[in-house]
C-alpha cells in the first residue's frame, strides 16, 4: 500500500469514528426518550445547551488558531474572543429564552412559571433539569462532551489549526444554529401541539442526528473567503510591523 492509500485509508476510518462518536452522543437522549417520556421541550433545551458548548469550543478554536500568528494572533484573540463572547452570548440568551417560552405550549416545561428570564435564571432552570429530569444530566455530558472531545481529538491533535484563522472560526457556529434549531424548532412546535407523542420526539431526536452527521448548516469557508480572510490577517500583520505567512 502506497504513502497516499494509507493516508486515505487513514482519513476515511477517522471519518467512521467520528460519525460513531456523533451517532453514540446522539443515542443517549433517545434512550432517555423511551425509558422516562421526554416531552419535546426537555429535547430542545438539551440541544440548546449543546449549542452554548459551542460557543465555547469555538473560543478555544480562536484563540488555538491565533497561536500560529505570534503577535498578531494575540491581537485578534484579544479582540475577537471578547466581541464573540459578548454576540454569540446573546444570541444564544435570546434563543434559549426563546425556546423555554415557546416550549411551555402544552405543559412541555411545567417549571416555567418560576423561570427568572436572566443568564442565571436560564443556568438556574438547566441546573434544575439536570437535578430531577430522569436522564438529562448525563445526555447533557454525552451531547456536550463529545464537543469537547472532538475538538481535542479531531481539531487540535490533527492540526487544524493551522489551516484556518480565528476570523474564519469565530463566524463557525452561526450557520448550525439558524439552519438546525430553525428546523427543530418549527417541526417541535406540531409535535407538542399535538401532545408528545413518542414516535414524533424521537422522530426529532433522529432528524437532529442526521444534521450532525450531514455536517448541515455548518459554516465552512471556500477557498476564496478563506484565502480573503487570512488576506485580513495579513493585512494586520503588515500594520503591526511583521511579516506575512506567506
Amino acid at each position: 500500500m502506497s504513502g497516499a492509500e494509507r493516508i486515505r485509508t487513514f482519513m476515511a476510518a477517522a471519518k467512521r469514528w467520528s460519525s460513531l462518536g456523533i451517532i453514540a452522543a446522539n443515542a443517549v437522549p433517545i434512550v432517555c426518550i423511551l425509558l422516562f417520556g421526554w416531552p419535546a421541550a426537555v429535547l430542545l433545551i438539551l440541544y440548546w445547551c449543546e449549542n452554548v458548548a459551542i460557543g465555547a469550543v469555538t473560543i478555544l478554536k480562536i484563540a488555538g488558531s491565533s497561536m500560529p500568528l505570534g503577535r498578531v494572533g494575540l491581537f485578534l484573540s484579544g479582540f475577537l474572543i471578547p466581541f464573540f463572547t459578548v454576540h454569540y452570548g446573546l444570541f444564544c440568551f435570546v434563543h434559549g429564552i426563546f425556546v423555554l417560552v415557546m416550549t411551555s405550549i402544552g405543559g412541555g416545561v411545567n417549571r416555567l412559571a418560576a423561570f427568572d428570564p436572566s443568564p442565571l435564571g436560564l443556568y438556574r432552570f438547566v441546573e434544575g433539569l439536570a437535578r430531577t429530569e430522569p436522564g438529562f444530566f448525563w445526555s447533557l455530558m454525552a451531547i456536550v462532551g463529545w464537543q469537547f472531545f472532538s475538538f481535542v481529538t479531531d481539531w487540535l491533535a490533527k492540526g487544524r489549526y493551522r489551516d484556518t484563522n480565528p476570523i474564519a472560526q469565530m463566524f463557525e457556529p452561526y450557520g448550525r444554529i439558524i439552519v438546525m434549531h430553525f428546523t427543530l424548532f418549527v417541526a417541535a412546535i406540531p409535535v407538542m401541539l399535538i401532545g408528545n407523542p413518542l414516535w414524533a420526539i424521537i422522530a426529532l431526536a433522529v432528524m437532529k442526528t442526521l444534521f450532525d452527521l450531514g455536517r448541515i448548516g455548518q459554516v465552512k469557508l471556500d477557498g476564496e473567503q478563506l484565502e480573503k480572510s487570512n488576506e485580513a490577517v495579513d493585512e494586520l500583520r503588515r500594520k503591526l510591523g511583521g511579516q506575512t505567512r506567506r
